[in-house]
């Protein structure tokens, strides 16, 4: 009887285990089922093939949206404040020019949403680590667990 696993078709968590792709990390202005496609993105490119697996792919995929999440909030604040500083102007400055005044005026809150940008990129960064040296560890156990032994034969004469 072997130690393997047996080798699984899908990378996808079973139907039970859907809390792992629930809505709770999508607003609701947000799609979930870009959020779902996602998840379902990182599940396959990480080959998850077990709760430990998932629950990191998981991480990944959350603080991904995240970061998607502050990129868009950051954009949409720049149009705002680009779109308001045309609107005070009585010249007709170029659209740099309010883009630069818009960053003017809104510095702290687009630092503020660098930072956290920043901040998410070192967990993901952490965890796809985490997932690399658990996937080592495995591969070490699964290749101790077949040791396969490099040998010559020879046939027997009749």
């Amino acid at each position: 009887m072997s130690n393997l696993p047996a080798i699984k078709q899908s990378y996808r968590p079973p139907a039970e285990l859907a809390l792992l792709s629930s809505k709770a990390s999508v607003l609701d202005t947000e799609s979930y089922t870009e959020y779902k496609r996602l998840f379902d993105e990182v599940i396959d490119a990480l080959k998850s093939v077990d709760i430990i697996g998932w629950i990191l792919a998981k991480d990944v995929a959350d603080i991904t949206w995240e970061i998607r999440r502050e990129r868009l909030t950051k954009a949409e604040l720049m149009n705002r404040g680009q779109h308001a500083a045309s609107m005070r102007s009585r010249a007709s400055p170029s659209d740099d020019q309010h883009l630069a005044s818009a960053f003017i005026e809104w510095f702290k809150y687009i630092d503020a949403i660098d930072r956290r940008i920043a901040q998410l990129e070192v967990r993901r960064g952490n965890i796809l680590a985490e997932i690399e040296r658990r996937n080592d560890r495995i591969a070490q156990r699964l290749a101790a667990a077949v040791d396969v032994e490099d040998a010559e034969y020879s046939e027997l004469a009749e």
